[in-house]
């Protein structure tokens, strides 16, 4: 759990319940208030971009039973140590948010899943989850995305970096936003030689993996929102087509 997170009354045990249903799990993360969700586990874009699921939910409306997430985050997870040693787990990131993140891919390419125990709360210092940035999101979708998967991402991956230096012509950081595109190119290329180790991880074909990813987040600008959309429902589109010509095939041998 992240230093600066305040735990609400019963988190630890809420988190123990976990270990015989999921493989990594996490609590809520609420408002600084306390009094509605900030994040009650995430969606992943196909752009490794983590989006906060029940954002601003009610606290009182939030589910009593245990639920499945695609990710979980940084500030607050939970993974079994026969997780870590079967998917090698936990790899060098820059952030917190970048070791869940790239946790969280390894584990559905395996099949494994993650959850969220909804008794285990944790006020945040601010209003919103960190998300891992770009120079954890390239290594961790190069090293854990099936090939056609990887392939999609590739070109808005590739965008996302000069897309942030431009926003920072305006905002004053574009410097920074550069020097983490950097990072995450260079982390990258080191990433691409794990993918023939974790090969033998990825029991999840492409399209099964790709089920459930969205296009992008949440807080996407139009504009990127219908191109991501077009884009990504284009190639998911081509991958379940493809898995369900193989499984007419083996139905009829």
């Amino acid at each position: 759990m992240a230093a600066d997170l305040a735990p609400e009354p019963g988190l630890v045990a809420g988190m123990r319940r976990g270990a015989k249903e999921f493989e990594a799990w996490t609590g809520a993360l609420l408002d600084p208030p306390g009094g509605a969700v900030a994040a009650a586990g995430f969606d992943l874009a196909f752009t490794g971009r983590m989006c906060p699921s029940r954002a601003g939910m009610p606290i009182e409306r939030l589910p009593e039973t245990v639920f499945l997430s695609a990710a979980v985050p940084g500030e607050l997870f939970a993974v079994r140590r026969q997780t870590v040693d079967e998917v090698g787990a936990l790899a060098p990131a820059l952030t917190p948010a970048g070791v869940a993140l790239d946790l969280s891919l390894r584990i559905r390419a395996s099949g494994a899943r993650a959850g969220v125990m909804p008794a285990a709360r944790v006020r945040l210092p601010g209003w919103r989850p960190r998300e891992a940035g770009i120079e954890d999101r390239i290594p961790s979708v190069v090293r854990s995305y099936p090939g056609p998967i990887l392939a999609a991402a590739g070109p808005a991956l590739a965008l996302a970096g000069p897309a942030a230096a431009a926003r920072g012509l305006v905002t004053g950081d574009g410097r920074q936003a550069l020097h983490s595109y950097r990072a995450g190119v260079s982390a990258g290329r080191a990433a691409a030689r794990d993918r023939g180790a974790l090969g033998a991880l990825r029991t999840l074909d492409s399209a099964s993996f790709s089920d459930g990813l969205a296009a992008s987040g949440s807080d996407a600008s139009a504009p990127t929102k219908a191109i991501a959309g077009a884009w990504w429902l284009a190639t998911s589109s081509a991958m379940r087509a493809r898995r369900a010509r193989h499984r007419r095939k083996a139905a009829r041998s």
